[in-house]
């Protein structure tokens, strides 16, 4: 489940993913990024995804990550700077990108299996590899 942080005027979004099993959704499975919905779930409703520009961005429709937490886990993270919140800083998070955390969560608790079905399928594409 992803995890939002206030620091000050940033508001970090942890994923529950590493920044590189994203990528390595992204280049095998990219159509797992996307979350599916309306009539007969075959509208895109939220994608997420990676960038190298800026410090990521998080909206409705999608997500973008950018940044990794500087621990052992080497989550993903989206920084959004300069938050300019009026009143309660929770409430304003939760208004802003509220909804698109609650899609985000729903997506990513299916990308486990995927990551998953993915290293398995590339370690019997190597057994089948020999190098002479």
């Amino acid at each position: 489940m992803a995890k939002i942080t206030i620091v000050g005027d940033a508001v970090v979004v942890t994923s529950a993913m590493k920044l590189e099993d994203i990528r390595t959704i992204e280049k095998y499975r990219p159509d797992a990024l996307t979350l599916m919905g309306g009539e007969d779930n075959k509208e895109p409703v939220f994608a997420i995804g990676t960038t190298t520009c800026g410090t990521g961005n998080i909206n409705s429709v999608g997500a973008s990550f950018a940044g990794e937490t500087h621990d052992d886990q080497r989550l993903a993270t989206i920084t959004l700077c300069g938050a300019c919140a009026t009143g309660d800083i929770k409430d304003w998070v939760a208004d802003s990108i509220g909804r698109a955390i609650i899609s985000l969560n729903k997506l990513e608790a299916g990308l486990t299996s995927v990551l998953s079905a993915i290293v398995a399928e590339k370690a019997k594409v190597l057994e089948n590899i020999t190098v002479v």
